[in-house]
């Protein structure tokens, strides 16, 4: 429900090589209030709606962030049928009292629906507004299901071994590839594996460096190559660690391991996080690190398990202060 006829607009973008339209609903009341309904149809490869209700989520609250907004809530959101994300930020304009903004993101097949409120000043009338506008929303005949992925080529995953060169100050092997522009110490040769992670609508490459054994698992994942200009903002690059780090915590949090926020960090000018990874069932104690450049995702994960504290940190650092990107 919007508070007047909303004016309605088509506003092309363009993300990498794809050319994407968002359908754009929008009413205000004066100053004080604005309303904003929009959708995009995603094209054939983007079937994960977990990750790209993260994504957009992500990329909403980034924004804003960029303008001095606090977040208050990111939370998941049911409505009938439809799952989906909602955002809720404080917005300061001193010397007035801090605006409110909500935001929240559905997916129905391969359209995606954002909702923005943006109020002038916070307060108990202004969230009612903001709860009513919200809840007004609904997908006609309720959201459906996405349609099956893109099937990847049938050529299985490629698997080989790395030796790496013998660095004679650590006694442990550098393992590196130039063209995906990564080097990092392992305490012996590598396993790499390399699989075709997405097909539509453009190919992406899952690269895996590991070295495991009873006492610990140190590996380097690499993603890539993204188009150019697919990261076509600055927040971009936040919004993919934001995704990233969705999907490291899915595939590890089933199996008990907990990961923790630990700092900021940067690989020449482009974004990077550390995280503490931890997993008491395992005895397991490690961090993880993930960078996102413009050509490519890295995450180098560490831990060891059942090592005195002091071998372990040792360890640990060892990996850590060695990895070295080329930001090209």
């Amino acid at each position: 429900k919007f508070p007047g006829v909303p004016r309605v607009e088509r506003v092309s973008f363009n993300k990498g090589p794809l050319e994407l339209v968002r359908h754009t609903h929008m009413a205000s009341l004066g100053d004080a209030a604005h309303f904003e309904v929009d959708y995009v149809d995603m094209p054939a490869g983007f079937n994960d709606p977990d990750l790209s209700l993260e994504g957009g989520i992500s990329g909403l609250t980034h924004a804003l962030e960029a303008q001095g907004a606090r977040v208050l809530t990111k939370e998941k959101v049911v409505r009938g049928s439809c799952e989906g994300r909602d955002t809720t930020l404080f917005l300061p304009h001193p010397p007035r009292k801090e605006g409110f903004v909500e935001g929240r993101a559905f997916g129905s097949g391969q359209r995606y629906y954002f909702l923005m409120f943006v109020g002038e000043e916070d307060g108990p009338q202004l969230r009612e507004m903001a709860r009513t506008f919200m809840e007004s929303f609904a997908v006609t005949d309720g959201c459906t299901a996405q349609p099956a992925p893109t099937p990847a080529p049938s050529s299985p995953t490629v698997v080989s071994v790395v030796e790496g060169t013998h660095d004679a100050a650590t006694g442990w092997r550098k393992i590196e590839n130039t063209e995906l522009g990564f080097g990092v110490l392992m305490p012996g040769a590598a396993r790499h594996e390399s699989e075709q992670a997405q097909v539509e609508p453009f190919p992406i490459t899952h690269h895996t460096y590991i070295n495991e054994d009873d006492a610990g698992v140190y590996a380097a994942e690499v993603f890539g190559e993204y188009p150019p200009n697919f990261h076509n903002t600055p927040g971009s690059y936040e919004t993919m660690l934001d995704v990233t780090l969705y999907a490291m915590k899915r595939n590890f949090e089933p199996s008990g391991f907990t990961i923790t926020p630990l700092r900021d960090l940067k690989a020449g000018t482009f974004p990077g996080r550390e995280f503490t990874v931890t997993n008491e069932k395992l005895g397991a104690q490690g961090r993880t690190q993930i960078y996102v450049t413009a050509k490519y995702i890295y995450v180098f994960t560490a831990f060891t398990r059942g090592q005195a504290a002091a071998s372990a940190a040792n360890a640990l650092e060892r990996f850590f202060s060695s990895v070295r990107i080329t930001t090209k």
